[in-house]
């Protein structure tokens, strides 16, 4: 099975992505390990647009339900790694082996780890990267929050809401919260901020103890801690796009223009992996809804073929219409005269070229211009035009059409011919 869009990422880019592809009518398929991404990380939006207040699982919940309304497919595995060929992109996955015309990159995000002595010993025995998964284990206990985003202070008012106290330890000289959060903040008496002030080391036994600061707070470089949550950022998952070769930035990041387009040909990406510099699920959301219309765009109007559909890996046989209707369209269509030289320059379909079956190898740079190909020859009974091609599919050509009617056929339907010599390439 070969699908128009493969959407790697079940965020809300990955997930806006399938909705708005199954309404485009894209065969499409969305691969994730898990649905929802790093919004799973958070309790309550309350900064998009249409909702005042939602928490965080109903919105996945109901980005999944509108995307489930069209005819999509969801498969919960990981993908291991994508490989172009051609017009196609082949999807290897831990348990199967996908294909698709285009790809939308939607990998979002993973949080930034605490790199300092005893930081590894301790985690998920204190030290924690989700307030709204292990929060509730510390009510009545001591915690403290590393970073100074948004995203620490709405940690660390989560936390509030359970803990005896909460510290707030930052490294920069003040808190970068939106309006709304910094006000919450100081309505919350348990909750302590510590500036320019980084832990240095984390101390314990079966579990975190303490943690040392780099200067000292009310007397003494040793905090007592229950547990330490870190809100330090994240790093982009681009490593597929990395091997694909697609462009990335100085900080690992997807380069795409304003339509989701990378530098490959074929592949799109949106949401939190991308090098757009306000990252909120509203923007991945529009993100990934632009990166599947432009992967429509990308399939329907650009004509992507592929030699790996069953339906284009033999000649086709046309009519003396369709032909005509082929070289009226848009698209790169070389007709091919396999006929006598000498037949050729007497009378022919216009525009069509003479190429004997012998040539064929010499005129690739000719060929691997052309979107299809139609092979005529003198008439019904001659063979010439099918030996063409099936030689152009042995080649690696696909979209191969074999008028069967031939020139015969075409004259006795009263089209146009052309008697003036043109163009010979063989």
């Amino acid at each position: 099975m070969i699908y128009d869009v493969a959407i790697i990422g079940g965020g809300v880019a990955g997930l806006s992505a399938l909705m708005y592809a199954g309404r485009l009518e894209l065969h499409s398929v969305l691969i994730a390990k898990e649905m929802g991404g790093t919004l799973t990380l958070t309790r309550d939006i309350e900064n998009y647009p249409g909702f005042k207040h939602i928490i965080a699982k109903d919105l996945t919940k109901k980005l999944l339900e509108h995307a489930r309304d069209y005819n999509v497919e969801i498969r919960q595995d990981t993908v291991l790694k994508i490989e172009p060929n051609r017009d196609m992109f082949y999807i290897e996955t831990k348990k199967d082996m996908i294909r698709a015309r285009a790809v939308i990159l939607a990998t979002g995000t993973e949080r930034r780890k605490l790199k300092v002595p005893g930081s590894s010993t301790f985690e998920n025995r204190g030290i924690h990267y989700c307030a709204l998964c292990d929060g509730p284990l510390y009510k009545g206990k001591k915690v403290g929050v590393i970073g100074g985003s948004d995203s620490a202070v709405s940690e660390a008012l989560l936390l509030a809401q359970y803990a005896e106290k909460v510290y707030i330890i930052y490294r920069g000289e003040m808190l970068r919260p939106e309006p709304i959060n910094a006000k919450r903040l100081k309505q919350f008496e348990n909750i302590e901020v510590i500036l320019n002030t980084n832990v240095i080391e984390v101390i314990g036994g079966k579990r975190l103890k303490k943690v040392i600061l780099d200067r000292e707070h009310n007397g003494s470089s040793e905090l007592e801690l229950d547990a330490l949550f870190v809100a330090i950022g994240g790093y982009p998952l681009s490593e597929l796009g990395r091997h694909l070769g697609v462009e990335l930035n100085e900080k690992g990041e997807i380069i795409i223009d304003r339509d989701g387009k990378t530098s490959i040909r074929g592949v799109f990406a949106a949401g939190d992996v991308v090098d757009s510099s306000f990252k909120q699920a509203i923007t991945a959301a529009a993100e990934g809804v632009r990166a599947a219309y432009s992967a429509y765009e990308y399939i329907t109007r650009e004509r992507v073929f592929t030699c790996d559909d069953p339906q284009y890996l033999k000649p086709i046989e046309i009519s003396a219409q369709e032909v005509m209707n082929k070289i009226k369209s848009r698209y790169k269509t070389l007709v091919l005269d396999v006929r006598e030289k000498e037949e050729w320059i007497k009378e022919r379909i216009p525009g069509s070229i003479h190429i004997p079956i012998t040539e064929l190898k010499n005129n690739r740079e000719l060929l691997d211009d052309a979107e299809e190909i139609i092979v005529y020859s003198k008439d019904i009974n001659c063979p010439a035009s099918t030996i063409a091609a099936k030689k152009l599919i042995e080649m690696g050509y696909c979209n191969i059409y074999d008028y069967k009617g031939s020139f015969a056929d075409w004259k006795s339907s009263s089209f146009q011919t052309e008697q003036t010599e043109m163009r010979d390439t063989g």
